[in-house]
């Protein structure tokens, strides 16, 4: 099979380090940092467990209040500035080598993370506080490599 080796001691594991910048017209800028760790553990399965941080400024006809009526004018929490947190594990799982057609090799995939979103200048109009809130994501799905 490619790729793979029954021996899992021979395969390894792997970090990874990700950083972006962003920047655009509306004035908004972000800052994303993820860190992973990679490893097999067993002869057809994958771990992976991930950080991601995420930051961004508000768009420049951003207000949580407007005092005065402008040509553009939001109060949408995502053009707002927040930051978000998120943690997560994977585990894939190779499906044994076989003839699928014009595909050479198949995984299985479940993922859970946690999001944490903490809003910077978006007030919560029932509380009267910043908003924020958190968020189970899970993900089951089949990848396909041809």
């Amino acid at each position: 099979m490619k790729g793979f080796s029954s021996d899992t001691r021979s395969v390894g594991e792997s970090v990874r380090a990700d950083y972006r910048y962003y920047r655009d017209n509306w004035g908004i800028s972000s800052n994303t940092l993820l860190l992973a760790y990679q490893r097999y553990f067993a002869n057809r399965w994958l771990g992976e467990v991930h950080y991601r941080f995420y930051q961004q400024s508000a768009a420049s006809f951003y207000s949580d209040n407007f005092a005065n009526e402008k040509t553009y004018m939001a109060r949408d929490k995502e053009l707002s500035a927040f930051q978000s947190n998120s943690l997560g594990v994977k585990a894939s799982w190779q499906l044994p080598s076989g003839n699928y057609f014009f595909i050479d090799r198949m995984s299985l995939n479940f993922a859970y993370d946690y999001i944490a979103f903490d809003y910077d200048n978006f007030t919560d109009v029932r509380t009267g506080q910043l908003y924020s809130f958190g968020a189970n994501v899970l993900q089951l799905f089949i990848s396909a490599w041809y």
